[in-house]
């Protein structure tokens, strides 16, 4: 009987929602009787997506990864705002990660930062140090693999310059050999060096011997991007 109804009234899925029976929603997706990929939900005045719907009403985290997993269309954005953005400030990792491993867009910002610089900046440093296991049959990929590590911010920075706020040598020369651009210059025409010795300076500035051993260190991280990329020394 629900099958039949579903399947003649599509908005029958709202009152579904609004009863919070997601076991029924998804045996309905299963069956076929909604298409995750054709079936729309009018919501002030748009048409949206079962996964759009759900993450702008805030619904369980646990269907809308499901909803993923059933294979979801992932929206760049829900309401004029960055999927990813708004499910990141809401603190939903587990959804945050699942949209990643497949295929939501990365290349957007975050209070000014790139995505990948703010997850840094907020000490996740797991996004450039880890990696999960994915598909059938399981394959191991990084996160890294998952973002541009020259995406641009709001002030025309990279992840290095980002990274300043929060700076970790390990982490800095991490991305550097991901292929993060040393050379880059912000708006203010700021290498990532210089901003990190702007920003300590106005911190109190750093001891002498800290600077040297920064100052070495990156100028390695330089010589090994050059490398890289074939520019001779």
């Amino acid at each position: 009987m629900v099958e039949k109804i579903a399947k003649e009234h599509p908005e029958t899925i709202k009152k579904l929602l609004e009863l919070k029976r997601y076991d029924i929603v998804q045996m309905l997706v299963a069956k076929g009787i909604f298409d995750l990929r054709q079936t729309k939900l009018t919501d002030d005045g748009e048409q949206l997506s079962l996964l759009a719907y759900g993450v702008k009403h805030d619904l369980d985290d646990g269907f809308l990864r499901r909803l993923v997993e059933m294979g979801a269309p992932i929206p760049p954005y829900v309401d004029g705002v960055p999927l990813l953005k708004r499910v990141y400030e809401r603190g939903q990792m587990k959804l945050f990660e699942d949209l990643i491993m497949h295929g939501a867009a990365t290349n957007i910002q975050i209070d000014g930062m790139t995505l990948l610089g703010k997850l840094l900046v907020d000490g996740r440093t797991e996004f450039v140090l880890e990696g999960y296991y994915f598909g059938t049959p399981p394959r191991y990929y990084t996160w890294s693999s998952k973002f541009d590590p020259n995406a641009t911010g709001a002030n025309g920075q990279n992840v290095l310059h980002d990274l300043c706020e929060r700076y970790s040598e390990r982490i800095f020369m991490i991305l550097v050999k991901l292929g993060a651009n040393p050379h880059t210059k912000n708006n203010d025409q700021e290498t990532p060096v210089q901003l990190l010795f702007k920003l300590s300076g106005e911190a109190g500035g750093l001891p002498r011997q800290e600077k040297r051993r920064i100052e070495k260190a990156v100028s390695n991280g330089v010589k090994k991007y050059q490398s890289r990329i074939g520019i001779k020394q």
